[in-house]
């Protein structure tokens, strides 16, 4: 029913207001011609080929822009911390250029059906948005509504504390 990034709503935002400069983020990955599954040292070897390739000592000025974007998905995918925010952040961008969301809530903004066993809450156009128990984790959900196609952003960084003491 949901899609998945993790973080909480707070961090992604920070983070993306230090990282994003345009509508569209730039993808890393791509960056560095490497996956997302990639490990460290792929990275890493990558990097270092791309970096001897664009570094502007080796190469005309045209490659200084691509030298430096170069460094700064290194910097950010090389950090385990800054990796798992860029992630979430790029996942949540992904969803707003793919799901028209209406709004980012907390699940405490919804209300709960204990006789479904559900997170509900309504939409402008009538229909539901419906979150059910067994899908709540530590991560920003993406929830669509029932009866068109606008989609909320639920943040379940405390769903599971919540789902425990529905139990």
């Amino acid at each position: 029913m949901g899609m998945r990034a993790s973080l909480n709503e707070s961090s992604v935002k920070k983070y993306q207001s230090d990282h994003v400069h345009d509508c569209k983020m730039k993808n890393y990955y791509e960056v560095l011609g490497v996956s997302t599954t990639s490990s460290r040292e792929e990275i890493k070897k990558s990097y270092h080929n791309l970096i001897r390739e664009y570094h502007p000592d080796k190469s005309n000025t045209q490659h200084s822009t691509q030298f430096h974007l170069i460094d700064e998905a290194w910097k950010t995918l090389s950090n385990d911390e800054l990796r798992k925010k860029y992630d979430a952040t790029y996942k949540a961008s992904e969803l707003h250029s793919v799901h028209p969301v209406q709004e980012e809530i907390s699940l405490s903004e919804t209300f709960y059906n204990a006789k479904l066993d559900q997170y509900e809450r309504d939409c402008r156009c009538s229909g539901k948005y419906i979150l059910s128990r067994a899908e709540i984790s530590d991560e920003l959900l993406l929830v669509d509504c029932d009866n068109c196609s606008l989609s909320i952003i639920i943040d379940c960084a405390i769903c599971e504390q919540n789902k425990d003491a529905n139990s």
